[in-house]
């Protein structure tokens, strides 16, 4: 039986503690034990029956989107080489929630460095990215 939770935002890591329900080799029956759950590790969950109240609550807590406050795009201009034609331009598309940052989009597109007579496909590239990230915006 859960009786505490505590995420360490540090480690990524979910502690959960209670005392145990079933005795085996390692923990007596009625000690307490924690369990550290991790960010990117699997984990099995075995119920002999699950309602679908349960079920709903389960998907809701594993869909990040659902928990997402706020949507945000972040662009930069990376860094080019000397004798390079292009930069590459980056877009990064984000969800934010009260205690992560996930990345759910990374865009990279090919900007032609601005010629000195003219810029028409600096200018090009440039309108057409800024018009796909406003896309994005308005999906998020």
């Amino acid at each position: 039986m859960v009786e505490k939770t505590d995420f360490d935002v540090q480690a990524g890591a979910l502690h959960v503690a209670g005392p145990v329900a079933e005795e085996n080799k390692y923990v007596k029956m009625g000690q307490y034990h924690t369990l550290d759950l991790e960010t990117q590790r699997n984990v099995t969950i075995i119920k002999d029956e699950w309602d679908s109240v349960a079920l709903d609550r389960v998907k809701d807590a594993c869909d990040v989107s659902k928990k997402a406050e706020i949507g945000a795009i972040v662009l930069q201009e990376g860094n080019t080489l000397h004798y390079c034609t292009f930069i590459i331009g980056l877009a990064n598309v984000c969800l934010l929630t009260e205690h992560m940052t996930i990345l759910k989009q990374r865009i990279e597109v090919s900007i032609p460095r601005k010629d000195k007579g003219s810029s028409s496909n600096h200018d090009k590239v440039t309108a057409s990215t800024t018009s796909l990230t406003s896309g994005i915006n308005t999906i998020l």
